[in-house]
């Protein structure tokens, strides 16, 4: 049986005593290894985070809107650390989107707007930042931006570059 970190909690906590008598068991899944050793490098329970900030921003969103930002953060994600991607994909659709990987799968989202920000402040809360808002461009930091690289990688533009022309930018100003 596959279950949410937290089912698996919740199923551990209150019913425990009855687990012990019954065949279903709770199996905790550790994250694959390729995701955990990001995580050591990183120092923080990244994808832990991530899926409590992910699930969070999901439930708000309907299914189009919910499914780019699920392929924001796969693409981004996977671009990044290409040797995790696969494992993340995995871990994604069924630990974060569950039940409702079907509908977003098929949702059609061809000519949809999308406000990619969300992905950014989501990324940065995973990474331990708190009282994150990020409502247009300007309001992420260089800081924010070398965070942001550690994890994600834009489409058109590597995060990298975009601190580079922003770093080149600020010697001028000075």
């Amino acid at each position: 049986m596959l279950a949410s970190k937290e089912a698996n909690e919740y199923l551990e906590k209150y019913h425990s005593k009855q687990l012990e008598n019954s065949q279903i068991s709770v199996v905790a899944h550790a994250l694959p290894e390729s995701m955990q050793m990001l995580e050591k490098a990183l120092g923080v329970p990244f994808f832990e985070n991530l899926g409590k900030v992910a699930a969070k921003r999901l439930a708000t969103m309907d299914d189009p809107t919910a499914s780019i930002y699920g392929l924001w953060l796969m693409q981004g994600i996977g671009g990044r650390h290409p040797l995790l991607e696969k494992d993340f994909c995995e871990w994604f659709m069924i630990e974060i989107c569950g039940e409702r990987l079907s509908a977003l799968a098929s949702a059609e989202i061809q000519g949809l707007e999308f406000n990619g920000l969300v992905v950014f402040e989501d990324l940065l809360m995973a990474l331990g930042k708190t009282n994150v808002s990020i409502m247009k461009e300007s309001d992420l930091t260089l800081e924010d931006l070398r965070l942001l690289d550690k994890v994600w990688t834009g489409e058109n533009m590597r995060v990298f570059e975009l601190i580079s022309i922003l770093e080149k930018d600020g010697e001028r100003d000075f």
